[in-house]
């Protein structure tokens, strides 16, 4: 059965995973929205439910 882990990461040669680099993806998707002439934005995150990326 494939497996594929999403914003895990594992030293196994047979699962596949993919990963993200969270602190480059905020800020890009800040610059786009202040590009787009958005002002006002906020962070909402629930304690213990964000995991850095690996």
């Amino acid at each position: 059965m494939p497996v594929l882990l999403l914003s895990r990461g594992n030293d196994s040669n047979s699962v596949s995973s993919v990963t993200s680099d969270n602190l480059m993806v905020s800020a890009e998707i800040a610059d786009f929205l202040i590009a787009g002439g958005h002002r006002q934005m906020a962070f909402i995150a629930v304690r213990g439910t964000t995991r850095p990326s690996a």
